[in-house]
Formats: structure tokens, C-alpha cells, sequence
């Protein structure tokens, strides 16, 4: 392991081949327009129990770290998973672009790995796919990584969010879900033929 080289989370070296079948492919899937659904603004309604579904999480992948590392390791990961209390998704042909909060802005074309800063100031691999009416945001920094899942209910009122982080200094990723309710009305959408 060289500083030129740092090391990966566990689940994006599994999916780099994917993201490199997905370039030589055109990314056809993934490049297709987010569409309605996703798009708009988003307030966070979990509540309590979800903000301590967060927290135990954290507590639950650093248990097995010394008590030092474990206090770093999880200040660390708090910072990292505050909640947002508002999430604002765009999308157009060219990007697909998400606000958390009063953080950066991340955006990226679907499909395509780009390189970015996050809110914390990390550098990092950004990159969007559309996979099973799910928007999937990878996140990939030296330290570890990301998956966040963003899916909408049927009634295309409630946001499911699924966070997945890994990284080679946890004994066991930090997995949690947060629920996020539209601000105002979705567009009307075109009757399917």
C-alpha cells in the first residue's frame, strides 16, 4: 500500500469493475434522465427514532475499537452522518446533482465517476447510478466510502434513504435508513402509454 495508491472501502473495489463494464457499455442504464420522481425538495421526518437508529449504528461499528480509536472513530462518523434536515435533488441530461442540507452540493453525470470535495473537505470519487428505481450515490475518499440509496415511495411522497459506510479502519460498516417527506407537490407527469 503506497500514499499514490490509498486504500479503498471493501465494497468499492467491488464495484470498480462494475463502474469500468459501465463506461465500456455507455452506461446506458445509468445514464438514462433521474426523472420526476427524485426530483425536489425533501424534509427530514424520521424523528427521534431514527436519529438514535444512527447513533446506535455508529456505537454498534466501533464497539470492538480501543476505547481511544473508538472516540475518534465515532466523533469521526457522527460528523460525517448528520442529518440533514432538508435534501434537494436535481437532475437534467448532463448531472445529477443533490443537496444535503446546507452542505456542498455534489454533483456528477450518471454513470461517470467524477472527482469532487465534500462537505467535510475530503477528496473524493462521486459517482450516480440508476439501478432498480433507485438513485445510488457512491462517495470514495482515501479513508473509506459510501452508498447512499435514495428511493421513492409509490405515492411519490416519502424519500427512503439507505446509508451504507465502509471503511478499513471499522470492524463492521455503519448501515442505517432515514425517512424524508416532499416539500410542496410533485409535477404531474405524462399518462404511460
Amino acid at each position: 500500500m503506497t500514499p499514490e495508491h490509498p486504500p479503498r472501502a471493501p465494497w468499492s473495489r467491488a464495484i470498480q469493475p462494475g463502474i469500468l463494464v459501465l463506461l465500456l457499455l455507455g452506461a446506458s442504464a445509468s445514464a438514462q434522465p433521474l426523472g420526476q420522481a427524485f426530483e425536489g425538495d425533501w424534509r427530514f421526518v424520521g424523528g427521534r427514532a431514527e436519529k438514535r437508529n444512527v447513533r446506535a449504528a455508529i456505537d454498534g461499528s466501533v464497539a470492538d475499537m480501543t476505547v481511544v480509536l473508538r472516540g475518534l472513530a465515532r466523533d469521526r462518523l457522527l460528523e460525517g452522518s448528520r442529518i440533514p434536515k432538508r435534501v434537494s435533488i436535481e437532475s437534467n441530461e448532463r448531472e445529477v446533482a443533490i443537496r444535503d442540507g446546507n452542505r456542498t452540493r455534489l454533483a456528477s453525470p450518471p454513470g461517470r465517476v467524477t472527482q469532487t470535495v465534500s462537505a467535510t473537505g475530503d477528496h473524493i470519487e462521486l459517482l450516480y447510478e440508476i439501478r432498480d428505481d433507485a438513485l445510488v450515490q457512491y462517495r470514495t475518499t482515501s479513508q473509506g466510502g459510501r452508498r447512499t440509496t435514495y428511493r421513492v415511495d409509490a405515492e411519490g411522497q416519502r424519500l427512503l434513504v439507505e446509508v451504507l459506510t465502509s471503511s478499513h479502519y471499522l470492524p463492521s460498516p455503519v448501515a442505517y435508513r432515514l425517512t424524508y417527506e416532499r416539500v410542496g407537490r410533485v409535477a404531474s407527469r405524462p399518462p404511460a402509454n
